[in-house]
């Protein structure tokens, strides 16, 4: 419960109580509630109530004095963060790509359109940042011959608009690189990740969230699904 401010972390107590009286707008006499409680300074001051609505939604009032006579200072609703598959976090992605289960796909089975997502979330369950992730890659899959090839354009993709990042598609022909990089979970979904070795020390630093660990490389996490026409 920290909000994401890490410069004053407050060490928050829960506990549920019984609301003791009809003095308040969002709770009445009798109500179940959570009653949220910081034991160190300077949050020691606030104290939140929060009533579970359903398995999905809370309402929560922020106070600023003693239960149960404190001054109203906020509302606010907690939503459950059910995040999709698109949106997973770096430690999902992590687990899957190193599962046994997905194989490392043959150039028939890449062939055709894909779309990406970046996986840039580390902790998905206390941001909500990871909803702001539209398809920024697009990759195409081709056999000419005995030749693969590998199309790819990276911008913002968006319905009616493209932010290009990429001019045009950029063509590599090695499949070994995307072998050793992506890897398929099923007929319609990759899953896969992009290296840049050799990183300053102190700019991997800065990047932690994205490298892995114990090298200076920076590594770019990513989701593929198959366009379908």
């Amino acid at each position: 419960m920290n909000y994401e401010i890490h410069q004053l972390p407050g060490e928050a107590q829960v506990r549920e109580v019984s609301y003791p009286d009809n003095n308040r707008r969002y709770f009445k006499q009798g109500d179940n509630v959570l009653l949220l409680q910081y034991l160190n300074d300077p949050q020691q001051q606030v104290y939140d109530t929060i009533k579970v609505i359903d398995a999905q939604n809370a309402l929560g009032v922020m106070h600023l004095g003693d239960f149960p006579h404190g001054l109203e200072f906020a509302t606010f609703v907690l939503a459950r963060n059910n995040y999709p598959f698109e949106k997973m976090s770096v430690e999902d992605h992590q687990l899957l790509f190193a599962d046994a289960r997905t194989s490392v796909p043959s150039a028939a089975l890449l062939e055709g359109q894909w779309n990406g997502n970046l996986t840039f979330v580390e902790h998905p369950n206390s941001t909500l940042i990871n909803q702001l992730n539209p398809v920024v890659l697009q990759l195409n899959f081709a056999t000419q011959g005995t030749q693969f090839q590998a199309a790819y354009k990276f911008g913002l993709i968006a319905t009616g608009a493209q932010v290009e990042l990429t001019p045009a598609y950029a063509r590599v022909s090695d499949l070994t690189v995307f072998q050793s990089e992506i890897r398929m979970i099923d007929h319609d979904t990759l899953i896969g990740k992009w290296t840049v070795k050799d990183l300053l020390a102190s700019f991997a630093d800065s990047l932690r969230n994205f490298t892995e660990p114990g090298a200076n490389q920076l590594t770019f996490y990513f989701i593929l699904t198959r366009v379908r026409l």
